[in-house]
């Protein structure tokens, strides 16, 4: 255990320390706040009426693939709730409590998992697996790079240790896989 908290010390060291440059402050702020739950679920509407089908309202609720959307944000659902659960569990301080650490935002306590990582993940994955085999899986491979990416921007932010975004990836593949063993994807 001792390994991996040295581990997770130099990572979080290089990311969030020897990789910062003022100039990215902004835009990983952009990408942290992507992990946000409500603004997933305006994202989610408004990418769910433009990937739809036809141009009409039914056409949108008759394509197949719009059934991904009411699933998803029951996924943002489960993935909002479980890293609570497991946060009030674990109690683990987070990095932000480091002397040398300049967290840009305030948080202290209860680290584990990434809920914005979880969140992130569990969508991606979703889709991903979703879209595979489809016209849109282009579009699977660009939602695990943006969660990637949310990931990232927690420890970068100084928020999170490396393993709570391990975590969060974690458990946000166990929320997918449980919304895709509940509501397989219709296929086109």
């Amino acid at each position: 255990m001792e390994d991996l908290s040295r581990l997770d010390l130099q990572v979080f060291r290089l990311i969030h320390q020897t990789w910062h440059q003022s100039w990215l402050d902004p835009i990983f702020w952009a990408i942290s706040s992507t992990g946000l739950g409500w603004v997933q679920s305006l994202l989610a509407i408004l990418v769910a009426l433009a990937f739809s089908k036809g141009s009409g309202f039914k056409a949108r609720f008759t394509d197949p693939q719009f059934f991904v959307w009411p699933i998803l944000f029951m996924v943002i659902a489960y993935s909002g709730t479980v890293p609570q659960i497991f946060k009030q569990f674990s109690d683990r301080e987070r990095p932000s409590n480091l002397p040398w650490a300049v967290p840009q935002e305030t948080f202290f306590h209860h680290s584990f998992p990434s809920g914005h990582t979880t969140s992130s993940f569990a969508i991606a994955f979703y889709l991903f697996f979703v879209w595979r085999g489809t016209p849109r899986a282009k579009w699977g491979w660009v939602a695990l790079l943006w969660a990637s990416l949310v990931g990232f921007s927690r420890i970068y932010r100084g928020v999170h240790w490396p393993s709570d975004v391990l975590g969060g990836i974690a458990v946000g593949l166990m929320g997918a896989g449980i919304a895709l063993l509940i509501w397989p994807p219709k296929k086109p």
